[in-house]
Formats: structure tokens, sequence, C-alpha cells
């Protein structure tokens, strides 16, 4: 028998927290979200990954996964543009990263191997895009938890 790993499941299986359907959602960020913890990890769309981590759900299973690809492409875009996902990441919970100490070290020394290529970048069109993801990333790195 083939044993399953964690991208065989939903954020809600792993959760073992299923939310009963409303009878119509409040916002189209809340259908997203609602949608998106039902569907396996391996099946995400990077726009999925990087809406459940904004709105801190599913870190311990998200953000390894969106480390990940961020490995490949430091400014994968999920939507938005260029580098919304790193965003996400960068916001991701604090108590999250306090108590993922690994996950953090990892994040941040991909952080420093790809700070050259994203100030010199030429994918984001908007300095202020950028202005913003360096402050984000200064304000990262230099917390302590």
């Amino acid at each position: 028998m083939k044993k399953r790993n964690i991208d065989d499941y939903s954020i809600e299986e792993l959760e073992q927290d299923f939310w009963p359907t409303p009878e119509s959602f409040p916002s189209n960020l809340v259908e997203r979200v609602f949608k998106a913890r039902k569907i396996k990890i391996r099946e995400m769309k990077v726009d999925e990954i990087r809406v459940m981590i904004s709105q801190d759900g599913g870190l311990k299973y998200l953000i390894p996964k969106a480390i990940n690809l961020l490995e490949k492409n430091i400014l994968e875009e999920a939507i938005y543009y260029p580098g919304d996902l790193l965003m996400a990441v960068l916001g991701a919970d604090e108590n999250y990263w306090k108590e993922h100490g690994f996950e953090r070290n990892c994040f941040v020394k991909l952080i420093e191997r790809s700070i050259d290529s994203i100030k010199s970048n030429t994918e984001i069109y908007d300095e202020e895009i950028v202005k913003t993801i360096l402050l984000k990333i200064d304000k990262f790195c230099l917390q302590s938890f």
C-alpha cells in the first residue's frame, strides 16, 4: 500500500477542520479561502497558496511549499505582480516563524542568496513595489524571534 504524503491532502483534511458551506459568502476573499481549504495541496495553484498564506491558513503545510516555489523563482507571481508570493510569505503570522525556526532560517538564507536579483530585477515594472518588497525583507530579517 502506497503511503500518502501531505500533498495528497487538503488543508481541511490535515487540520481536521471542516467548515460548513454557508448560504452565501460575506466576501470574495472568504469564498476563495473556503474553496482553497478543500483543494489537495499538490493541486493548489500559486495564487491559492498565496491567498491561504496571506490569511494565515494552513501555514505549517503551505510555507514549506511556498519556500520551494520561491527557491525556483524568488519573484514567483501568483496573480498580481512578480513577488506577490514572496510578500505573502514575508507577511505570514509572526507566531508561525517563532515556532518554525528551521523554515525561517531556510527562508532568510534564500533571501540572502536572492537579494541581488530582487534589487536588479527587470520583471517588476513598478519601483514602489520593489521598494515595498525590500522594506518588508529588511523588517523580516531584522525581527528577532
